[in-house]
């Protein structure tokens, strides 16, 4: 068999696994979005319906960003979704880029809240600077937006 052929094999494979189908050379650019041969190419995250799944940590992110709001506004949310706690949004932070410093689509270059209250004092809670990726404490009563997360599975 040439590569090429290697290829188209294997990938048909993987597309069966997926869908119960057997794909055609074809068909190769009508797959659907979740078939896992996108994480190989270093897709981390994957377009849902009103979410994007996090393929690093499971954790499903709102498509569309709220605020700006306090933190107490942000912290009264529906049970669906929730503000995340600092280690996960921490955990969307690449240092490699800038302009944002997430690969997370629909980030803007703004301050994120999360969950976390700031433990030496209780006026300030943790948050991100996505512009570069910034950890710091921020006044609660200030207005900056909000990504939602829910557990994944």
């Amino acid at each position: 068999m040439s590569k090429k052929s290697d290829a188209t094999y294997l990938f048909s494979r993987l597309v069966s696994a997926r869908t119960n189908q057997i794909a055609e050379c074809g068909s190769c650019l009508t797959v659907p979005k979740r078939i896992g041969w996108r994480r190989k190419n270093n897709m981390r995250f994957i377009e849902e319906q009103s979410y994007y799944l996090d393929t690093k940590t499971g954790l499903k992110w709102a498509k569309e960003n709220l605020g700006p709001m306090s933190w107490e506004d942000a912290m009264s949310m529906s049970d669906l979704w929730r503000l995340p706690a600092i280690e996960e949004l921490t955990s969307l932070i690449d240092y490699t880029r800038s302009g944002p410093a997430t690969k997370l689509p629909r980030m803007e270059l703004v301050y994120y809240w999360s969950s976390s209250p700031y433990a030496y004092d209780s006026y300030y809670a943790w948050g991100v600077y996505f512009c570069y990726g910034y950890v710091y404490g921020n006044y609660k009563p200030n207005h900056y937006y909000v990504r939602c997360v829910r557990a994944g599975g």
